[in-house]
């Protein structure tokens, strides 16, 4: 399971958002209808079926990424190369903030002696 399955999940939750559109569409029109009643109902039927297929295979493929030791490595991986970034901008933060408290001294002592 690498990005792929990634991807095949985020495909999924937009089948599911669309789905979930379309479902909320075919309500609306067999609110409104006035004739054809039961064949609106029956289209937000065959919606709802779609919706909850939708849901069914996009909860697959995304319990298949969760369940993957490879998903959780490359979470490991991101939260190490964070980490070392962070203390890196510790770091030079650091050396940086004294050199700026020197800068602020001799500034302000020059601006007072005008």
């Amino acid at each position: 399971m690498g990005s792929g399955a990634v991807a095949l999940g985020m495909a999924a939750r937009k089948q599911v958002a669309a789905a979930r559109l379309e479902l909320d569409a075919a309500k609306s029109s067999m609110l409104a209808a006035t004739k054809n009643v039961d064949e609106a109902r029956m289209h937000v039927e065959a919606m709802e079926d779609r919706f909850v297929t939708c849901i069914e295979e996009a909860t697959k493929l995304m319990e298949a990424v969760v369940a993957s030791p490879e998903t959780l490595r490359h979470l490991a991986e991101l939260v190490s190369a964070q980490l070392a970034f962070h203390k890196e901008c510790a770091a030079l933060l650091g050396d940086l903030a004294p050199e700026l408290d020197e800068i602020l001294t001799t500034q302000e002592a020059l601006y007072r002696a005008k």
